[in-house]
């Protein structure tokens, strides 16, 4: 079927999905490590200890993206702008400064996140209470990897950050773990798994670092002084991308946090295991728009918009002939997959199926929001994932009170939903395109496709 595709497309086109090709081989193998990964934990560690670690790490995820502060984001949306305008100063510039920043605001975050932790728990829970003081210390860790995953995507270099973060990362971890196991005879804790965590991060946050370095002396020849109106413009920006991202994962982890809070670590770490595994349908368009995304701004600030909405039509058809195999291979032997974890975790069988409702939503609706927060549409998208977020944390709430476990993925197919309906309202009622498989005959305003 690709090769069909390919055979009616543009150079441009072309290049577009074979670069998606090399995202999805990169993706397949860093989802094949992230199973073992987690096979190897949740087989060593039990669902108890597991689901304190699953637990945390929700914990990680969100105040990682509270703590970047929207700079990755802004890094992959100003950097290949700058860079298509010959301005390698202005990008330089604006990584570096970016850098210091993210630096402050993680360590700094990282601070108050321990202190919180010594002054709440007041219950004698020490082992949990370990866990979260190490997982503070992992969050500025993984806040510069992911903005250095950033820039690399900035430079059109996605494979090279997500063979790093998605394959590496957990193959190394999983390594470490099935390799600790079998020399001491003896099950790990979630404290030692969140310690090998951080050891790992740290030597491929330095390895990954390297390699951007590298990047950017190669376009230290471009002489372009950066004015003074376009180094204000830099960050500009940024509240509304920093907004997106936060509430963009708060849609994602609200469900997992309260889960745990609401029920049980041990209920968490279940569920935990179940979204992964949900995940696996909305993995084409997470690599396509790691792809997509400096693509999109690029085209979008030379006004290309015609071969912007073909390229997003083609991308669509790519992530939807892999995503339904996926759906269709989960929802049939799903409950054998999770048996491979333990008995217990078969428990997430029907919030799995619930959840490959909500990921295919997403694989379906997934271009939406770059083409919004790359088009100057960006607080537009932060208000419309801000009024999702509040539905989901309210869905969280009612529903896991009501129905247990199981309610927490009704949250999250509603807020998918809603999410992704109103977007691509918006992305084809303001630029003209419609970013799903889904071709709606609307009216589109006259002229709004026409190159400059």
């Amino acid at each position: 079927m690709l090769s069909k595709i390919l055979n009616k497309t543009t150079d441009r086109q072309k290049i577009f999905a074979k670069a998606i090709g090399g995202t999805f081989s990169v993706n397949v193998a860093g989802l094949l490590t992230s199973f073992l990964m987690q096979l190897a934990l949740t087989r060593n560690m039990g669902e108890f200890e597991y689901g304190q670690y699953a637990y945390v790490i929700g914990w990680v995820n969100i105040l990682s993206i509270l703590f970047k502060a929207g700079l990755d984001i802004a890094c992959i949306k100003h950097v290949p702008s700058y860079l298509a305008s010959e301005n390698g100063k202005l990008a330089i510039k604006y990584i570096h400064n970016s850098s210091k920043i993210l630096a402050l605001i993680s360590i700094s975050g990282a601070t108050i996140f321990a202190l919180t932790i010594l002054f709440s728990y007041n219950e004698p829970q020490d082992n949990l209470k370990k866990v979260f003081y190490l997982g503070a210390c992992l969050l500025p860790i993984i806040c510069s990897l992911q903005f250095n995953g950033a820039i690399s995507q900035a430079f059109k270099k996605p494979v090279i950050s997500q063979t790093i973060q998605n394959i590496y990362r957990p193959g190394t971890i999983a390594a470490l773990v099935i390799t600790i196991a079998l020399i001491t005879q003896t099950n790990l804790n979630a404290t030692i798994a969140i310690s090998l965590n951080i050891i790992v991060t740290l030597i491929l946050l330095l390895l990954l670092k390297r390699k951007n370095n590298d990047s950017i002396k190669q376009i230290n020849c471009l002489k372009n002084e950066a004015s003074e109106t376009q180094s204000a413009q830099i960050f500009s920006t940024i509240a509304g991308l920093f907004l997106i991202t936060f509430f963009n994962q708060l849609i994602n982890q609200t469900d997992l946090i309260c889960v745990g809070s609401f029920l049980d670590t041990t209920q968490a770490g279940i569920y935990s295991v179940s979204s992964r595994l949900g995940s696996l349908i909305q993995f084409s368009i997470t690599a396509s728009n790691l792809v997509a995304a400096p693509l999109i701004a690029e085209l979008y600030t030379k006004g290309k918009l015609k071969e912007l909405d073909r390229i997003i039509n083609l991308g669509s058809i790519i992530v939807l002939s892999i995503s339904i195999p996926i759906l269709l291979i989960i929802v049939l032997f799903g409950k054998n997959i999770l048996g491979l974890y333990g008995e217990a975790f078969t428990q997430g069988y029907y919030p799995l199926i619930v959840l490959c409702g909500a990921r295919f939503m997403n694989a379906l609706f997934g271009f939406s929001g770059y083409m919004l927060s790359m088009t100057n549409n960006h607080m537009l998208a932060a208000k419309i994932l801000g009024f999702c977020a509040a539905i989901n944390l309210v869905g969280n709430y009612y529903f896991i009170n009501q129905y247990g476990m199981i309610g927490a993925s009704y949250s999250s197919f509603f807020s998918a939903a809603c999410w992704g309906i109103i977007m691509s309202f918006f992305v084809y009622r303001k630029i003209g395109i419609n970013p799903t498989i889904f071709r709606i005959y609307l009216k589109k305003n006259e002229g709004v496709l026409n190159e400059e």
